[in-house]
């Protein structure tokens, strides 16, 4: 291809970033954090330490996709699945109840005011 075009020569190798693979990937990834913080807390905490969870994920695959600069394509990309990511958090999050949510970071909360 080079006698072609002899620009080829020095274009950088990319790797592959999105598609079917890396949704693969990328999938097991965020199940395997959100089964993680289930079975880390107690159950009242579920759904607030689950919300917590998928929004810094969300966010971080946010960030992996701002830095890559990766085009909103067909594909399925870093920024779907932040946004599914987000969708889960903050669905959680709503269904959380505040008292649990209260009385487990209530003496966080105490602790800073001091």
């Amino acid at each position: 291809m080079s006698l072609l075009h002899p620009s080829y020569d020095h274009a950088p190798l990319r790797r592959e970033g999105s598609g079917p693979r890396m949704f693969g990937v990328y999938s097991l990834a965020a199940v395997l954090l959100v089964v993680l913080a289930a079975r880390l807390v107690p159950s009242t905490l579920a759904l607030p330490a689950l919300s917590l969870a998928a929004l810094a994920a969300a966010g971080l695959f946010a960030l992996v996709a701002t830095l890559r600069n990766e085009p909103h394509s067909g594909d399925v990309t870093s920024w779907d699945i932040a946004g599914v990511l987000a969708l889960v958090g903050f669905s959680a999050a709503m269904l959380s109840e505040a008292e649990h949510v209260v009385s487990a970071f209530g003496h966080m909360l105490v602790a800073m005011a001091h």
